[in-house]
């Protein structure tokens, strides 16, 4: 693989403008007005996090120039999308809108979908796009999500494999476990270190396990730990001097920051005590 010296020092210079985890505390105890002339928001709050995430996915995906690689950042995109596809056609009414995140457009897929033109799909989306159809008819939406879900981790798991990169192979295997962890009994992903076979124990044991695996886990508050977990997981890269470690730990402390300002600014819009928007916040890459 590339040694990407370029890349990773474009990165460093674009971490030092990342959000500290002190410096989102303060401007969470601001008014609203305050916080938006702070962090330069000047549109909608919402169009402004999806630009920020555009912008920093096209650029980590022009660094990377790798398509392997490129599919498993997109790849999330594109299943919300088809999942939404669905859902729209179970109930019309639903206001969620299609991400522009995936690198196959929605359009793309509802046009693909409706007339069974799947020849215009990436090869590696086909097969998925083909199945979703007769799985929906025969089995409903539930089903559906459930299968698109494993299809999506086990094509990701396969990329990633090609790609044969160890922090990246660690990365994924906990966010399987964290899905795992949330979403069990009713479902579970192949391809974690959590084996399906301790989810079907009691409760007791079931987080004993969990915690042996990962024992800086809460439990009470498992969303916000295992974003922790990860963002620290995530700070390796900084030892990094080449390759595509420090791009992707960038592309996730990138996330998660703007995940921190939308808790910030969602937090403000509905008057919530600054106490316990800063109790929310995750834990910062710097």
């Amino acid at each position: 693989m590339e040694s990407y010296a370029y890349a990773v020092g474009k990165i460093r210079v674009l971490e030092r403008n990342l959000l500290p985890k002190p410096y989102l505390n303060k401007i969470a105890e601001n008014p609203l007005e305050a916080i938006t002339s702070e962090l330069k928001i000047k549109e909608d709050f919402f169009s402004f996090l999806d630009n920020e995430t555009k912008t920093t996915y096209n650029l980590i995906e022009k660094l990377l120039t790798n398509s392997s690689l490129s599919i498993i950042l997109r790849l999330k995109y594109e299943t919300y999308n088809l999942k939404l596809l669905f859902k729209k056609e179970v109930e019309s009414s639903i206001s969620a809108t299609f991400s522009a995140l995936g690198a196959i457009p929605a359009s793309l897929l509802e046009n693909a979908i409706q007339n069974k033109a799947f020849l215009q799909i990436p090869f590696y989306f086909r097969e998925t796009a083909k199945k979703s159809i007769a799985l929906f008819q025969a089995e409903g939406i539930k089903q559906l999500e459930q299968f698109l879900e494993k299809e999506m981790w086990k094509t990701i798991l396969k990329k990633s494999e090609e790609i044969k990169n160890l922090f990246l192979e660690d990365f994924l295997k906990m966010q399987i476990d964290f899905l795992n962890i949330k979403n069990s009994p009713d479902i579970f992903i192949p391809g974690g270190r959590l084996k399906k076979e301790i989810f079907k124990q009691d409760t007791t044991n079931i987080e004993k396990k969990i915690l042996f695996f990962y024992p800086k886990l809460e439990l009470a508050n498992p969303e916000k730990s295992m974003d922790n977990l990860l963002i620290n997981y995530t700070r390796k890269a900084k030892t990094y001097s080449f390759g595509i470690e420090p791009l992707l730990a960038y592309l996730f402390a990138k996330e998660e920051e703007l995940k921190n300002i939308k808790l910030i600014l969602l937090g403000k819009l509905n008057n919530i005590n600054p106490s316990i928007i800063k109790q929310n916040l995750r834990e910062t890459y710097v």
